[in-house]
């Protein structure tokens, strides 16, 4: 997995938001953002399911807040936007619709062939390049993979 060369004072943290934060690979996208150090905002179009996720995470000392998040309601964006603005001062990483292949979720079933910690670690290593990490492939467990 890649770690982002991005450098910040102590007191700072990068902040990372993540859409689908509350279950599957959005929820362990959030908890290796947070093992690497980011501030994560987990956003659950349902606040209660994302206030238990980010509460299970924080009971493992990782700082994550949830938000309520709606990526098809262009209010719940603005609001989410604003709010983080407000708090953070700046978004560093976005993690929105995360679908790295068939990984055994809700969605990929139990007979599928990647584990959701490989899924989201092939996620973490994308949105933690380097400014001039490479672009305009695809990747796969960090890897080029033809298309």
């Amino acid at each position: 997995m890649g770690t982002s060369k991005k450098t910040t004072r102590a007191d700072e943290r990068l902040v990372a938001i993540v859409t689908g934060g509350n279950r599957g690979l959005g929820l362990e996208t959030c908890r290796q953002l947070a093992v690497l150090g980011y501030q994560v905002v987990l956003g659950s179009r349902d606040l209660q399911h994302g206030e238990a996720a980010a509460a299970a995470l924080r009971e493992s000392g990782l700082r994550v807040v949830a938000h309520h998040l709606d990526v098809t309601n262009p209010l719940s964006v603005d609001r989410l936007v604003a709010e983080v603005d407000g708090t953070y001062d700046r978004i560093d990483v976005l993690v929105n619709a995360v679908c790295p292949g068939w990984v055994r979720t809700d969605m990929g079933g139990s007979s599928a062939t990647r584990g959701v910690e490989e899924g989201a670690a092939g996620i973490v290593w994308a949105a933690t390049l380097p400014d001039r990490g490479p672009s305009g492939s695809f990747f796969r467990d960090g890897r080029p993979i033809p298309w």
